[in-house]
């Protein structure tokens, strides 16, 4: 009676009674549990061991992007199993190599996107401008777009575009500033505000100049919810053409 009356002890004699009655679907269904059990762990470790080679590869290369750079007189006296390098170009040509190869040895991995923009920065300081924004705008496409870094490399991505001098990608990265600056809730808004404004000082259309940093020093001024330092950088500039 007190078995009848445990719902429970119901379901469970139930159950069994259907175990043995389908013995064969049972224990391959325990199987295919069991089996996607394994597999969901086997994936998890596969991925974290990807993400932990990733981090390796990229420590390892940063220590070239880290090496400082001798002379030849200081490298006579300073030989530490060659841990510096002797010249710019030796520096940017390992560091570019090393990255890239990175990139190729970790595609899979959360930080694969940073292996190119450091890739990006090596070819910027050997003068190969085009490529670097190539390289660039590859690891933008891979970044993720909510995140703080990414607002950051498409702001740099388009002040390499106004460096080229190339005219066409000079005003697409004046076009892509002003896109940027659209957005109040970008984590750069303030860098962008200056970058404009810094343009248009050199191109000497000042009345652009006074639009993007008054508005930098209105929006991030001392009083501002959110002072920024570019304020402080246009502040002198703005007061020398604040008569003209």
């Amino acid at each position: 009676m007190e078995f009848a009356k445990n719902p429970l002890l119901v379901w469970l004699r139930r159950a069994y009674n259907y175990a043995l009655s389908h013995k064969k679907e049972f224990f391959i269904g325990i199987l295919l549990v069991i089996t996607l059990i394994f597999l969901f762990i086997g994936y998890g470790y596969y991925k974290s061991r990807i993400q932990r080679k990733a981090h390796k590869s990229f420590v390892k290369a940063l220590k070239y992007f880290n090496m400082p750079i001798r002379k030849d007189e200081e490298s006579k006296e300073l030989d530490f199993n060659k841990s510096f390098f002797a010249s710019e170009k030796e520096k940017w040509i390992k560091v570019e190599k090393v990255f890239a190869k990175g990139y190729q040895d970790n595609k899979r991995a959360g930080i694969a996107s940073m292996f190119l923009v450091y890739q990006s920065e090596a070819l910027l300081n050997l003068g190969k401008i085009i490529q670097a924004i190539d390289i660039l705008k590859k690891a933008l496409g891979i970044m993720d777009k909510s995140s703080v870094s990414y607002s950051y490399y498409n702001v740099k991505l388009a002040l390499m575009h106004i460096d080229s001098n190339e005219k066409e990608l000079k005003e697409k990265g004046i076009e892509s500033l002003k896109q940027i600056v659209l957005d109040q809730n970008s984590p750069a808004h303030d860098m962008v505000l200056y970058r404009l404004g810094e343009y248009f000082w050199h191109e000497k259309n000042f009345d652009e100049t006074r639009n993007y940093w008054n508005q930098l020093i209105l929006k991030y001024g001392k009083t501002a919810k959110k002072p920024s330092w570019w304020v402080e950088l246009a502040k002198p500039k703005l007061k020398l053409i604040s008569s003209k």
